[in-house]
């Protein structure tokens, strides 16, 4: 619902490993995309999602006769009838629209939102973290002067690294850093997967100030023993960027090391 886009529904799905890329009929087509939205696949019925409390905002995604039929053309050139799927979105101020994706050619269309909320970004339980979008994420706040924080950050997690930055790995740039005691730099991937994610929720963090981040099973990758260490830091983090975070765990140690991160700062957290 926060989402405000039928693209979310479609990123979440190519988060969880599933292809971007579709062959068919344009049914099948269509099915594939939104199908699995639906329970137990009964297309016909309506979703429902409505918030409570201040600012809340509501979600009614339907498809079928009850709202209409649309021409679609297809890569032949020929029309073909299609029941839509339809977004129909309510804002915080009770303002509704509703936004119906097409598919034109051999695209999927998705109209625009009128809608402005918090700058937000999820991370996937499965999700890799690409050595090329580390350095991107990185050299933005870099080239802002806002990385001294995130370097402060990683280097203070990670003792054992230090002079972090971005190289060229073979004509691709990535995320480095020097390991103390040794003679050359290293991408960050190479070192660890699980650096490389700590590296890119910090970096999230730090790219959207005063927005939300969302972490899927945040122990994955991450040796149990580091998770304490790991709690402060996002504490800390949160409190510098004013990101608000949201976490999943299916991790007993990770949930114990939360506990004792958030001692001095309970009010902090909720618990779900």
């Amino acid at each position: 619902t926060l989402g405000h886009s039928p693209r979310l529904a479609l990123n979440m799905r190519q988060r969880r490993g599933l292809d971007g890329t579709f062959v068919g009929d344009l049914g099948a087509v269509e099915e594939a995309v939104w199908g699995d939205l639906f329970f137990d696949w009964d297309q016909p019925a309506e979703i429902r999602i409505a918030g409570v409390g201040f600012e809340n905002r509501s979600l009614v995604i339907s498809r079928g006769a009850t709202v209409g039929k649309s021409k679609v053309t297809l890569k032949t050139g020929e029309e073909s009838q299609s029941g839509p799927v339809a977004f129909k979105y309510t804002d915080n101020l009770g303002q509704s629209f509703t936004i119906t994706p097409e598919i034109a050619g051999e695209k999927l269309e998705i109209a625009s939102t009128p809608e402005r909320i918090p700058d937000a970004f999820s991370f996937s339980a499965n999700q890799s973290t690409g050595a090329s979008e580390l350095a991107m994420r990185f050299s933005r706040l870099r080239l802002r002067n806002k990385h001294a924080g995130f370097v402060e950050f990683l280097e203070k997690e990670y003792d054992f690294i230090e002079d972090i930055g971005v190289d060229s790995f073979g004509g691709s740039p990535g995320l480095s850093a020097a390991i103390k005691g040794t003679k050359r730099r290293f991408a960050i991937n190479s070192i660890s997967a699980g650096i490389s994610k700590v590296a890119f929720i910090a970096l999230a963090m730090f790219t959207r100030e005063n927005g939300i981040v969302m972490v899927d099973e945040i122990e994955n990758g991450l040796y149990y023993k580091h998770h304490e260490s790991l709690w402060r830091g996002m504490i800390r983090l949160s409190d510098l960027t004013g990101t608000q975070l949201f976490v999943t765990t299916h991790s007993a140690e990770s949930l114990k090391a939360l506990h004792a991160a958030a001692a001095d700062t309970p009010d902090k957290f909720a618990l779900w």
